[in-house]
């Protein structure tokens, strides 16, 4: 179905050039790259492609990066926060040294919220790094000073849906649509469900997060009249238990 750019760019009709690639980390890692046709690079990948070409300074640029950094439990978190923020200020350094004024970073979305970590017993882990990272990312934005970057908060976002499923049309907020046979018959049920399986939303979800976020650029001025995209797939990550010797 549809993520929440398609939603967020039609209901603004305003164009977008997407440089996202799905699995794409901070730096130029890509949880795929083991797959046929890879290398597919990370997030400095897609920030020296564009900045290698012609530089839209007038345009909105979003930047979505950091879930694909923990794929896995870190054996040292703090370092692995650490180095995922710093490179997410590189790409934001890079772009304000070309002449981009309006940035958008959008935050890492509670982890701990996916089906996958809740079944594996990690959500409260799972939202205390997103918690770490995210407090992280405004710190260094702020010690960069890099004040005027925008950043919308994702994690709050989905929280507010966990928070209130009712209020968002929501029955169920835990399990992925794809465990439920009737979800996969009906899309009536399917909108009922706030994941499609264990870590990527549902098409309704996307749309709250679009809703949300054209919010947020509405009371940017001047609204945007062109976005330009570097992110990697919404959620796009697949935790395991580190294993201990």
């Amino acid at each position: 179905g549809l993520i929440w750019v398609d939603t967020l760019t039609s209901s603004l009709s305003i164009s977008v050039d997407n440089y996202a690639v799905g699995g794409a980390q901070t730096g130029t890692m890509n949880v795929n790259d083991g797959l046929p046709g890879g290398p597919f690079g990370g997030l400095q990948d897609q920030i020296a492609d564009y900045t290698g070409g012609t530089v839209d300074t007038t345009a909105t640029h979003i930047v979505w990066a950091g879930a694909n950094n923990f794929t896995t439990i870190p054996a040292d978190i703090s370092a692995a926060i650490s180095t995922s923020v710093t490179e997410l200020l590189t790409a934001v350094g890079n772009l304000k040294a070309q002449g981009v004024t309006d940035i958008w970073l959008i935050n890492l979305p509670d982890l701990g919220l996916t089906p996958r970590l809740l079944d594996l017993g990690l959500g409260a882990q799972g939202s205390a790094l997103t918690d770490a990272f995210n407090g992280a990312l405004n710190t260094g934005l702020a010690g960069a000073g890099f004040t005027d970057v925008n950043v919308f908060d994702s994690a709050g976002a989905l929280r507010d849906i966990v928070g209130d499923p009712g209020a968002f049309g929501f029955a169920n907020v835990t399990d992925g649509c794809l465990n439920d046979l009737t979800c996969l018959l009906s899309p009536t049920v399917a909108d009922t469900y706030m994941f499609w399986d264990d870590i990527h939303p549902t098409t309704v979800t996307h749309d709250i997060l679009a809703q949300r976020l054209e919010v947020a650029l509405m009371h940017a001025i001047p609204v945007p009249a062109a976005v330009w995209l570097f992110a990697s797939a919404l959620m796009a990550l697949g935790w395991a238990r580190r294993r201990v010797a």
